[in-house]
């Protein structure tokens, strides 16, 4: 960056407009600022300063007492600077905040902060941060970074030298992009995180599996339940090898268990088979015994059943031959019924519509008689129409009066208007100027209002991130409860189905007889008797399950089992999970709601935070609002500035067309007296008023014309259509009298033949065949519980004589005997069962665990290694080793550019001193708890001793500040496309050195501005003054400091 033009108005002790014109200085070179004390020396520092950042150059003044105090009240305090960049010129324009005298009344007025940009392309970049953040960009440094690199201001020429390690990295960072090297620290130690937390995962899931072990609560394994209860990582492989030899101890007992079981079974089934005989033969005898019963019964039954048979034979005659006789004799009655009744509404139609006709024809004669006056009321209505083309002419002067009229009223509506709206503009425009005066200051509002929205958005989207970590956990919770019910319910459902299929069982071996007697053939030997002879063979009881049942209810309860033992696992594995996320999460919980908040429920810390995100949010849009409110008002005053132009140009326009309108009136009030005095001349020989009044007069007579023609031929029309109705209706009276009396001798035949029908079938009268007269819904019920009955009988006889067979020869038997000794063997069985069920559990389960453990194992080994790869990576390149240098990857990248800037700056150091002193990077901190890199050091050699920089006296720091300063300027240059540093500004710091340090220190900065630098010191020693032959001198007085520039 070189200046080129800089313009101060009303800038500290310049009461006026100083412009400063620094390209007649050359572009390279040195030049001095020289003038009495106060004059305002430091003040071109500032300016240029203040121009690129908003800040004065040094920390003495800030930018609110910039403005002079020798500036009249109507000159705006503004800096101006021209300079060029990477062969590119810029223009910045900037004003600070201030407060000056009103310049009507008392009191001050408050000028806002604004600055604008002008780009190389022609862009405009407006506003007070906008054009911070552009400047920023363009010359790739921060206000503070300038300062210790290009704008060594006074009072602060030792901070770049004894600036601490953190500092120097932030500068280094932003002037040699080292972020790279940052980013690849923080990735590398996000993944150690990320690599432990799946180590420590690993070992908490083998601990989960070790929890779930079974083993019997005996006194031998109580080693193994101490060792599961400690829950000891370490104690894993002793573990491992105990769990072996559980589940060689449960196989073997599990096959002891299942030979046993095997005997029962055919025990059970032998016995099984008797009680199936004995039930079956107890069940013949009681099954005889009901059907002798059923019998009496059925006997004592019969005679009501005749009776039925007998009703349903009369009841098909009445329905099936007398029934359809009796409705054609009701059809003929209701017609002959109809006709009477259309004959009588008949005759009464006749002798209303004959009264009717009369009086229709009444009424035709007397039309036929208005004849002469239909005629008289044309004549009018012709003489009248050919009078109609005279009334033209008026009605266009009528028209011309009217218009006039209308013409004459509008001049002096519209000139009223006028005067009103000149009014309201005049009122408009002193409203517009008030409005834009009272807006002055929304520029620094809206910036403070910006500020404060980055910063409560910023609290956002963290306390969002928190929200939904603390949603997920809330899921998390959820889905373990959601597992751990449903294991519950896989093992509510396994007890269910275990017992189920132990009764199955039970079933199926109780049935042994009946399975096995189905498959019996004769002359082959019984597998439980022996016999060939099977005169009775045992019949299962209804339902007995078969085989296959059986297997499928097993493979359904082994897979009960399954999914109960991945129902564990699984919630097991989602409460480690839990448990992780909450590790991780609780710290940033403290840091928003505290730590006595902590223990609440998670709904309820969850409230706190979005309690908090709604203050936040409340906060966000509070601002936003407030934005577009400062918005609207900066819209609002640019809109006022517009308004007020065109209002003022509206309000010219109105006075020249007020003039115009009054001109205008006078010319339409004279031709309007004449067009009146024509029109009372030709109204004088008409009629009527206007043609309109005529034309409606002739119309209406020929309305009444109309209508009395019309009612002519409507009388005529509607005593036509009486008489021939009247003739009609006639007719057809004489037509229904013939009808009527062939309907009567069709319903006394019909009869006739009704009542001779019931005599032939057997009905003495008409109440006696409706009392037999019943549905065919009714007569099929009859029939079938005959039929019923009849079959009923025969199956009972039938089942007499089968049952009076098997019971011969035979007695009932003691079933309590056999139950008694059944139950005894079920009762054994059901025992070892059980013994054999928890077995099969405890192994089942168990040889899962051990698979899951093994594979944990491993699984352990692999997050182990990875793990501690990444730790040594991420510790190394973040410089944590234990016991080494605590020098980080971008430290690292930072020490060889500052091997560099050293090496630059020894040069020039060491020429200042006469080979005295030399800058040394401190590669060893005072210990290994400390990060390193950066430190500076210096080497005396008269003493050959290491110091520290901040044992040099004043005018030794101020030379190696002065060459640390250069140094690193050249280490800058090197670099292509990085940071150019073409200007060095140095205020003060020259007195302290004796006449031989200030003859190096001029020869040092000469060689330097040799390069294509310009190089600016602001000093009052008077050898500079000699020496530099370029100078801005500055004059003090009493209306403010001037300027005078010597090249």
């Amino acid at each position: 960056m070189k200046p080129v033009k800089l313009v101060m108005s009303a800038f500290g002790p310049y009461a006026g407009q100083v412009e400063v014109r620094l390209d007649q200085l050359g572009g390279q070179g040195l030049f001095l600022i020289t003038g009495d004390t106060g004059a305002g020396k430091t003040t071109i520092f500032d300016a240029i300063a203040f121009a690129l950042f908003g800040e004065a150059s040094g920390t003495v003044r800030t930018s609110d007492m910039l403005r002079s105090d020798f500036a009249d009240p109507e000159i705006k305090t503004f800096v101006e600077l021209i300079f060029t960049h990477k062969a590119k010129e810029y223009k910045v324009r900037r004003n600070p905040k201030y407060e000056r005298p009103k310049k009507s009344g008392i009191g001050f007025t408050a000028e806002t902060a604004d600055a604008t940009l002008s780009l190389p392309g022609g862009d405009v970049v407006a506003g007070y941060r906008e054009v911070n953040c552009k400047i920023t960009d363009v010359l790739g440094l921060t206000y503070r970074q300038f300062k210790q690199i290009a704008m060594i201001a006074q009072g602060e020429f030792l901070q770049l030298l004894l600036a601490e390690s953190k500092e120097r990295a932030d500068i280094f960072r932003r002037v040699f992009n080292t972020e790279l090297y940052q980013t690849s620290q923080k990735l590398l130690k996000e993944r150690e995180k990320a690599a432990r937390m799946r180590f420590e995962e690993s070992e908490r899931r083998i601990l989960q599996s070790i929890e779930g072990i079974l083993y019997p609560e005996e006194p031998a394994y109580q080693v193994l339940a101490d060792k599961i209860a400690e829950k000891n990582i370490h104690s894993r492989t002793e573990i491992y090898g105990l769990l072996e030899t559980l589940i060689q101890e449960d196989r073997k007992g599990r096959n002891e268990a299942q030979k046993t079981l095997s005997a029962l079974n055919q025990a059970a089934a032998a016995q099984i088979a008797l009680l199936t005989q004995a039930e079956y033969s107890n069940k013949a005898f009681a099954d005889l015994a009901a059907a002798r019963e059923t019998e009496k019964e059925l006997v004592a039954a019969a005679g009501e059943i005749a009776a039925m048979k007998r009703l349903a034979v009369t009841a098909e005659k009445a329905l099936h031959y007398v029934k359809p006789l009796e409705t054609a004799y009701g059809r003929e009655k209701s017609v002959q019924e109809d006709l009477k009744g259309g004959i009588e509404r008949l005759k009464a139609t006749i002798a209303r519509m004959a009264a009717e006709a009369s009086a229709l024809e009444a009424a035709y004669r007397a039309e036929q008689e208005k004849a002469p006056e239909r005629e008289k009321l044309a004549s009018v209505i012709d003489r009248q129409t050919s009078v109609l083309p005279r009334y033209n002419l008026a009605e266009q002067l009528q028209q011309e009066v009217a218009q006039l009229t209308e013409a004459a009223a509008k001049f002096e509506i519209e000139i009223v208007r006028l005067e009103e709206e000149k009014q309201g503009l005049q009122r408009q425009k002193d409203l517009l100027s008030a409005e834009i005066e009272s807006s002055s200051s929304l520029e620094v509002q809206l910036a403070d209002c910006k500020h404060e929205l980055e910063r409560w958005e910023a609290l956002e989207t963290e306390l969002m991130n928190l929200q939904k970590d603390i949603t997920k956990v809330m899921a998390l919770h959820e889905d373990h409860d959601r597992l751990k019910q449903a294991y519950l319910e896989t093992e509510k459902e396994f007890a269910l189905i275990n017992d189920r299929y132990a009764r199955m069982e039970a079933d199926f071996f109780r049935e042994q007889a009946g399975i096995l007697a189905a498959e019996l053939e004769e002359g082959q030997p019984c597998p439980v008797c022996g016999s060939s002879v099977h005169p009775c063979k045992a019949v299962p009881a209804p339902g007995a399950p078969s085989e296959a049942e059986l297997q499928r209810l097993k493979r359904q309860n082994e897979t009960c089992r399954q999914a109960m033992h991945q129902a564990s696992g699984t919630a097991g594995k989602k409460d480690a999970e839990i448990k992780t996320l909450e590790e991780h999460l609780n710290p940033r919980i403290i840091e928003r709601i505290g730590t006595d908040r902590l223990e609440a429920p998670w709904e309820a810390r969850k409230h706190y935070i979005d309690r908090a995100l709604q203050e936040c949010l409340d906060q966000i849009q509070k601002a936003k609002l407030e934005i577009s409110l400062f918005k609207a008002g900066l819209e609002r005053r640019d809109q006022c500035q517009n308004q007020w132009a065109l209002t003022n140009k509206e309000l010219l326009g109105h006075e020249a067309l007020l003039s115009q309108k009054i001109r205008e009136k006078g010319l339409a009030a004279t031709t309007l007296g004449t067009k009146n005095g024509e029109l009372s001349a030709k109204k004088s020989d008409l009629e009527f008023g206007s043609r309109r009044e005529a034309e409606a007069q002739i119309k209406a007579m020929q309305n009444v014309l109309d209508i009395m023609k019309q009612a002519m031929c409507q009388a005529e029309k509607n005593f036509i259509e009486a008489k021939g109705k009247l003739e009609t209706n006639q007719a057809l009276l004489v037509d229904q009298h013939q009808r009527l009396e062939a309907a009567d001798r069709a319903s006394a035949q019909a009869q006739a033949v009704y009542y001779d029908a019931m005599q032939v079938f057997g009905f003495q009268d008409e109440a006696g065949y409706h009392a037999a007269l019943k549905s065919e819904e009714d007569i099929q019920r009859i029939r079938v519980l005959v039929e019923a009955h009849g079959k009923h009988t025969q199956k009972v006889r039938a089942d007499l004589d089968r049952l009076t067979g098997e019971t011969r020869d035979k007695t009932p038997q003691d079933m309590a005997l056999l139950e008694e000794t059944r139950q005894a063997l079920e009762n054994e069985k059901q025992q070892t069962e059980k013994q054999l069920q928890d077995l099969i559990f405890r192994l089942s389960a168990n040889e899962k665990t051990d698979g899951a453990l093994n594979r944990a194992e491993a699984e352990r080994r692999i997050c182990e290694s990875e793990f501690l790869q990444v730790s040594i990576l991420s510790k190394t390149a973040n410089g944590e080793l234990a016991g080494k240098q605590k020098l980080a990857f971008e430290q690292y990248v930072q020490a060889a550019y500052f091997h560099q800037i050293i090496a630059e700056a020894n040069k020039r150091l060491r020429l200042m001193t006469d080979g005295r002193f030399e800058l040394l990077r401190r590669e060893e901190a005072m210990d290994f708890r400390s990060q390193t890199g950066l430190e500076l050091n210096v080497l005396d050699n008269y003493t050959g001793k290491i110091r520290t920089v901040k044992s040099l006296s004043g005018g030794e720091s101020f030379k190696a500040s002065l060459s640390l300063a250069l140094g690193l300027s050249d280490v800058i240059q090197s670099y292509a496309g990085g940071v150019e540093v073409d200007t060095m500004f140095i205020d003060e710091g020259f007195g302290a050195l004796d006449s031989e340090s200030l003859e190096q220190a001029i020869r040092t900065l000469g060689n330097l501005a040799s390069k294509d630098r310009l190089v600016g010191i602001i000093s009052h020693v008077g050898e500079l003054k000699e020496r530099i032959d370029r100078q801005i001198i500055i004059k003090k007085t009493t209306v403010g400091s001037k300027i005078e520039i010597v090249f």
